[in-house]
């Protein structure tokens, strides 16, 4: 088993705990993946585990430490090449803004280059990142409540 594996396995049960409800077992798998990572980096699934950990924080309404991790999958996906999970970070982190009551700081977020970040990603990479960062336990896309944007 390599780390990368190990990591993508623990994501996916990760987000599937945050889906069942179970916040606090989510953000225990999400602590031993960023161990794991702290031991031996890997850039691509540190932005991963940013992105579920804003996911986690805001549910939690910790909303500047989900501000903060949006901000840095933004940057780490921006360092990689990675437009669609970029796009997707400052996505999170408007919709992160607006429920703290920040409206002006979300609009600002949809600048022009936050359009064209959006434009420019392929469906097939926005798709694979809606998963691990967007939803609340028990929302599905298309239901109240769901904030995939």
């Amino acid at each position: 088993k390599t780390l990368q594996g190990r990591i993508d396995a623990q994501l996916e049960q990760a987000g599937a705990q945050l889906m069942l409800g179970e916040r606090a077992q989510a953000e225990a798998i999400v602590q031993q993946i960023e161990t794991a990572l702290a031991e031996s980096p890997w850039p691509a699934g540190s932005m991963r585990v940013q992105m579920l950990a804003g996911t986690l924080t805001r549910e939690a309404g910790d909303y500047p430490a989900a501000i903060e991790r949006f901000h840095a999958a933004g940057a780490a996906a921006v360092t990689l090449g990675q437009r669609a999970v970029a796009a997707a970070a400052r996505r999170e982190a408007a919709f992160v803004l607006y429920l703290a009551g920040r409206l002006p700081e979300a609009v600002q977020a949809f600048s022009p280059s936050f359009i064209a970040a959006t434009q420019a990603a392929s469906a097939t990479e926005a798709n694979w990142v809606t998963p691990i960062i967007s939803g609340a336990p028990g929302k599905w896309p298309g239901t109240k409540g769901w904030s995939c944007g």
